[in-house]
C-alpha cells in the first residue's frame, strides 16, 4: 500500500486494494487501517478482561469517542454521509 500511496486510481491497485480505501479520501487511504487496529484493541480489551464489564465499556467508549472526534477534525471520507 505504501508503495503504491502515488498510484491510488491506477487499474491494478484499485483491482488489488480498491476495498480498503476506495471510501476515503486520496490522502487518507490509510484510514481502513486505523478502523482495524481500533476494533482490535477493543476486541482484544475484552478479551483479556472478561470480569471488568464496566472497565471494558468504559475504556471502549473513550476509545470510540476518540475516534469520532478525531473523524470530524480530519473528515476522511469522500461522501460527507458516511461517517
Amino acid at each position: 500500500m505504501v508503495r503504491t500511496r502515488r498510484k491510488l486510481n491506477f487499474f491494478g491497485t484499485l483491482y488489488k486494494y480498491g476495498y480498503l480505501y476506495n471510501e476515503y479520501k486520496d490522502k487518507y487511504y490509510y484510514w481502513e487501517f486505523i478502523r482495524i487496529s481500533i476494533r482490535s484493541v477493543i476486541g482484544i480489551g475484552a478479551a483479556a478482561g472478561k470480569g471488568y464489564l464496566y472497565i471494558i465499556l468504559t475504556m471502549s467508549f473513550f476509545i470510540l469517542l476518540i475516534y469520532l472526534i478525531v473523524i470530524s477534525l480530519y473528515s476522511p471520507y469522500k461522501f460527507p454521509g458516511m461517517k
